[in-house]
């Protein structure tokens, strides 16, 4: 047994016996006459107790057979027990008189289809094999097989053992190994049971489809590799890729070497998650939690694949980014040209004001200049309602419905509040732009009704307009990182701030108010609750003096009120905000800012697959092929098309490199040409 195995093993014992309550059984559950209980059985086998586990087994063998019914553990089984403490004689005993090595064990403490993510003591695919494979145990798992245990058995979620072994922190490759290994064995003895006449076509191509795990979705349409990147788990992602049969090593030379990627699943696809949207998409709720996560497309071949998709992209991207700023510029010549006009009002007899007065509408559009501006008006509003609105507001639908599929309505509540700070999708633009596009909307209607307040409104939208042009930083490598800054302390050092330094501010406004409200002058600072608020702020940030202190009613009070407000909020809380924002800098400096960055620009890069997936048919084929291509030669699937990758390693010590052609020998696929790989290295050309 690996020593990785035992370690988890280890663990996962502890925290299932500790936790477990005395279980009272029915009566069938209990022996007629004297002798042992079955909770005797569960107990002693959960000890590991293996002498006492036997006698009782040797005097009831029935109870091996028998589960437990209730809702946190209904259909647990001694066999369970015994898989947890990896007693493979206990194991052999069970199933020789009668346990049944498809035991699913559906309790709201070991599944998670019914419980809560946080009831859940230990997910392991419900299922006794399962059990034994994320735990590690070669032995077990290899009798339970012999044994009748079904490799194909999926749990209430959709899940395969491959899966379960895929959500694994500290997954075992070499266990997805030995079940895939086991899988092709099973294999093997459909095909000879097929040429044997044993099982016809149909019965064959069944369980043939049942047996190939790595093309198994579970209820959310995930197979196991998807599921790797979905959790994170980069050893088991990539160990999946490489064990796909459409992966093929071109040539080897030391740590260099060529491969193919077949691209099926990884791309992006019409139907279902590809590998790149369930990267990008899963890896919303642990952007700044989960440092691995972000750094799952890095891996060979998505960090390849998105590369050759941004220089693509890249060119509309930019055009979208020229088109946006000659909108807002118009908008922004619209807003400063708007149509006013001196009104003199007679305030008596003999004074006379003049005053700025909005234009009435249907006298803003008689000179050619106004004429201009009105195309310049009607432009940004046919965009922002259609360009702007469908881009940056409403999801794609593939996306909303991942998110509905993969995260609960509580999770997805949290990630809409705090999709502001982990920027990833349209984050804290998404809700920017809607409030510039509703600005723009309520803009258009009190020009044409005549009504006031144009000016407030106005000023909203070319803040958040403006404000838009941040989100192209995105495509930038170097302004890119620094808006992931802005991000995480705008909306988690200064919010937190802001919620306890108003909550001193209101106090410390009333009592200034209260202070001065008997004074005999008119102070303009703290005229009312309002202006007094506003000079407290100030003077935390520094831009305002008190100078009538001693002008108060009681100065003396005033002088404590202002001494201790100053100490409160300008040395103690404006310090402490500095002194959080540089933490969460160098949290964000440690994580790499460049693989947050990379995150956000691959989300960007599906966002504009999915947006313009109609616009981009429009352009000539040959820039539509720009990920992967069709590739000839010997093992290669046809009509399938590859991405041909190099890998980099570092060079192992003491070992001789060596060239390590493709092998010629190898029978080609049915309906593949005949050839080499085209002459990738030079010994294929020959």
């Amino acid at each position: 047994m690996q020593p990785v195995a035992v370690q988890r093993r280890e663990r996962a014992v502890p925290s299932v016996s500790a936790t477990r309550p005395k279980v009272v059984q029915s009566d069938a559950a209990r022996p007629s006459g004297e002798g042992y209980s079955f909770d005797d059985l569960c107990e002693k086998v959960l000890q590991d107790n293996e002498k006492r586990a036997l006698k009782i087994l040797k005097k009831h063998p029935g109870y091996a057979s028998m589960t437990r019914r209730h809702s946190y553990d209904n259909g647990e089984s001694p066999l369970h027990l015994a898989i947890f403490n990896g007693n493979l004689t206990l194991v052999k005993k069970m199933v020789s008189l009668g346990a049944d090595p498809n035991a699913q064990c559906t309790g709201t403490r070991f599944s998670q289809y019914r419980a809560k993510k946080e009831d859940v003591l230990f997910y392991y695919g419900e299922y006794v094999l399962s059990l034994a494979a994320c735990l590690g145990m070669d032995d077990i798992v290899k009798y339970l097989v012999e044994n009748g245990a079904r490799l194909e058995n999926r749990d209430s979620k959709g899940n395969t053992v491959l899966h379960v072994l895929a959500t694994m922190e500290h997954a075992d490759c070499s266990m997805a190994k030995l079940v895939l290994e086991l899988v092709e064995k099973q294999l093997e003895t459909l095909r000879e049971q097929l040429d044997n006449g044993e099982i016809n076509q149909d019965q064959f191509n069944q369980r043939y489809n049942a047996l190939d795990l790595e093309k198994v979705q579970n209820k959310i349409g995930l197979t196991p590799v998807k599921l790797a990147v979905a959790s994170a788990n980069l050893e088991m992602f990539q160990f999946l890729l490489e064990n796909n049969p459409k992966h093929h090593v071109l040539w080897k030379y030391g740590p260099v070497s060529e491969c193919l990627y077949d691209l099926s699943e990884i791309d992006t696809c019409p139907q279902g998650y590809s590998l790149l949207e369930v990267a990008v998409f899963s890896d919303v709720y642990r952007l700044y939690d989960n440092i691995k996560a972000a750094r799952m497309i890095e891996a060979t071949p998505l960090k390849q694949l998105f590369v050759k998709k941004w220089r693509c992209v890249r060119w509309w991207f930019w055009a979208f980014a020229a088109f946006y700023s000659i909108h807002i510029i118009i908008f922004t010549a619209c807003c400063y040209h708007r149509p006013l006009q001196d009104v003199v009002k007679n305030v008596s007899d003999n004074v006379t004001v003049t005053v700025v007065e909005k234009v009435p509408v249907f006298e803003s559009y008689n000179t050619p200049g106004h004429r201009a501006r009105g195309a310049g008006e009607l432009f940004t509003v046919i965009t922002s309602l259609t360009f702007v609105l469908g881009f940056f507001v409403f999801e794609p639908a593939k996306r909303s419905d991942f998110m509905k599929k993969h995260y609960s309505m509580k999770t997805r509540t949290y990630i809409f509040f705090n999709a502001f700070g982990y920027g990833i999708g349209n984050g804290p633009f998404r809700f920017v732009s809607a409030v510039y596009v509703i600005a723009v909307g309520i803009l258009m209607i009190l020009r044409l009704a005549n009504l006031p307040c144009e000016d407030v409104v106005m000023s909203i939208a070319l803040v958040f307009g403006w404000m838009l042009m941040l989100y192209f930083s995105r495509g930038s490598e170097h302004l890119g990182p620094f808006t992931i800054i802005i991000h995480r302390i705008l909306m988690k050092d200064v919010v937190r701030f802001f919620l306890v330094y108003l909550v001193c501010l209101a106090g410390y406004t009333t009592a200034f108010y209260v202070t001065f409200q008997e004074a005999t002058e008119d102070l303009e600072q703290f005229s009312d609750f309002g202006s007094t608020f506003f000079t407290l702020f100030k003077l935390t940030i520094g831009v305002e003096d008190i100078a009538v202190l001693n002008k108060a009613p009681n100065p003396i009070m005033a002088v404590i009120l202002f001494v201790s407000f100053l100490i409160f909020s300008f040395l103690l809380m404006a310090n402490l905000l500095i002194a959080i924002m540089g933490e969460t800098l160098g949290v964000v400096s440690d994580a790499g800012w460049k693989n947050l960055w990379k995150l956000q620009r691959a989300s960007l890069i599906i966002l504009f697959e999915q947006r313009y997936r109609l616009c981009l048919r429009c352009v000539p084929r040959r820039l539509m092929q720009f990920a992967g291509g069709h590739v000839d030669g010997l093992r290669v699937y046809p009509n399938t098309r590859y991405l041909k990758v190099k890998i980099r390693g570092k060079p192992e010590a003491g070992r001789e490199t060596k060239l390590t052609p493709p092998d010629r020998h190898e029978d080609p696929v049915p309906g593949a040409p005949s050839q080499c790989c085209g002459g990738c290295f030079p010994c294929c050309a020959n």
